[in-house]
């Protein structure tokens, strides 16, 4: 995954001791919703951070700078590559923030 300054600097946390640790980490939201259904509430309160699939994966996201969220207007530009055991990959890029314009 490669984000902001802001992203790395605040949500990057492979490690979590409590649930609100969980839903402040990137890595530990991106494994939970790998396990569990994101539309759900409970995925994210149920204790995610003590099931060892979930904490396995997060300590295997990798995070880097995107420089594109260096640019003017583009704060929320981020890359996500997935690959999955069989070697297969999965790439997305998005420079907004879906529920920003939902808000307005």
């Amino acid at each position: 995954m490669a984000s902001s300054e802001k992203v790395l600097g605040h949500h990057n946390l492979t490690r979590a001791q409590d649930i609100g640790t969980v839903q402040y980490s990137l890595p530990y939201c991106l494994a939970t919703t790998a396990y569990r259904n994101p539309s759900d509430p409970n995925s994210f309160l149920n204790n995610p951070h003590e099931d060892p699939k979930i904490a396995d994966l997060a300590q295997r996201v990798r995070s880097s700078l995107n420089e594109e969220s260096l640019l003017p207007g583009k704060a929320w530009a981020t890359r996500m590559k997935v690959v999955v055991r069989d070697g297969r990959t999965v790439e997305a890029a998005r420079n907004d923030f879906a529920a920003r314009r939902a808000i307005r």
